[in-house]
């Protein structure tokens, strides 16, 4: 979660110039981190936390918040579903034109090192087992406060090119 809300809120069209220089060194900051138990997850975590609520999060967030009532699996919690969409929708975003490209090359950021990151976090079989409630509520996921602020445009047919990615 630490990740999306540092990614969504940075590439966020609501975010300004200086909350996207903050959140560009957060993303540097993670992308040296370790995947293990380390107290600078908080510190990283409230930082991501308090950048996403100047600027919004994304579609990531918008197929968490849409999903999680609807699943009828305790192991299915907020943190897991980030997880499991979150690659998919950080390629997605990133194929939807320059935007994403720009914005990295102005910040100085990486986004293949980024990417290479959240594969490392990634449970392609979490994600694969979405897919039907992903198609049956791709309406609801559009619509979602969350996914009208993602960094490009959601539609009803990005559902297929997000599927793909």
């Amino acid at each position: 979660d630490t990740w999306a809300h540092a990614l969504e809120g940075c590439f966020s069209p609501l975010a300004s110039d200086d909350l996207q220089v903050e959140l560009a060194a957060l993303i540097g900051e993670l992308l040296s981190a370790p995947v293990a138990a380390d107290m600078r997850w908080f510190d990283w975590s409230a930082r991501a936390c308090a950048g996403q609520a100047r600027a919004g999060v994304g579609v990531a967030h918008g197929l968490a918040h849409v999903l999680e009532p609807l699943l009828d699996d305790p192991t299915w919690g907020h943190a897991r579903l980030i997880r499991a969409v979150l690659l998919p929708v950080i390629r997605f975003n990133r194929s939807q034109g320059d935007k994403w490209a720009c914005t990295a090359e102005k910040l100085g950021l990486d986004l293949n090192a980024v990417e290479t990151a959240l594969a490392t976090l990634w449970e392609p079989d979490d994600f694969d087992s979405l897919r039907p409630q992903l198609t049956a509520h791709w309406k609801t996921i559009a619509r979602d406060p969350c996914s009208r602020v993602n960094s490009v445009l959601v539609r009803g047919s990005s559902l297929s090119t997000l599927l793909e990615s």
